[in-house]
């Protein structure tokens, strides 16, 4: 695309997930929503989703946006540089350091404590992990450092309750080209369990170096349940 430089780079290597550019926040029950590979699409408020159509857009090196067409034209549709996007899905890529980032699973673990002559029920306490996996593309020529800091992370859900991050563990702090590693995200308390339809973790813009923040969310209706006997 001669003179057209495109404003995000993404490593395609399978169909995973969907991997979602917010461009407009509507106060409708359907989003609008730029994949990173430029195509647009619209998510409804029952959870499915569709590309609106084959065009693509991105972005040219004076800032405005461009709307390549499936018939082989394109036109400019206006400035993008007044917006700041976000992603949300459960699975990024961090184009230039070739690293992928997933959120494999969410497990709301729970314990009961003991009955006491005040309280005839016990009282149950709950908290949220959430299970990373970063790997790095084999022509990486650096490992990259996990984020492992609490700070690097934020956690909330669709109800607008934020979480407060309670511990940070892994295998080890760095991962090597060709190689995977997974890290766990520990947070205090669990959403609704039937009225909460997705949690997010934020991956922080300093975590990672790469400028820009990680968003990944999951859906409720995918996480697991897990009894244990102490945290």
């Amino acid at each position: 695309m001669d003179g057209l430089h495109v404003f995000f780079m993404v490593l395609v290597k399978s169909t995973y997930a969907v991997i979602l550019v917010s461009m407009i926040a509507t106060a409708t029950a359907d989003e609008k929503l730029i994949s990173i590979d430029g195509r647009e699409i619209l998510l409804s408020e029952d959870g499915r989703w569709v590309y609106i159509s084959d065009d693509r857009l991105v972005t040219a090196a004076d800032g405005r946006q461009v709307r390549l067409k499936a018939n082989g034209s394109w036109e400019y549709t206006g400035d993008v540089r007044s917006y700041q996007p976000e992603e949300a899905a459960d699975r990024k890529f961090v184009g230039d350091r070739l690293l992928s980032i997933s959120l494999v699973d969410i497990v709301i673990e729970s314990v009961r404590g003991k009955k006491s002559e005040s309280h005839k029920n016990s009282r149950k306490k709950t908290r949220s992990v959430f299970h990373l996996n970063f790997s790095l593309d084999r022509e990486a020529e650096t490992s990259v450092t996990l984020p492992m800091a609490l700070g690097d992370f934020s956690v909330s859900d669709t109800d607008g309750r934020e979480y407060t991050v309670a511990k940070v563990t892994a295998e080890t702090t760095r991962v090597s080209a060709g190689e995977e590693a997974f890290v766990s995200v520990i947070v205090d308390g669990s959403p609704h369990w039937w009225t909460t339809k997705s949690m997010i973790l934020t991956i922080k813009k300093k975590a990672l170096g790469s400028g820009r923040r990680i968003v990944l969310t999951r859906a409720m209706s995918t996480a697991k349940k897990n009894n244990v006997g102490s945290f």
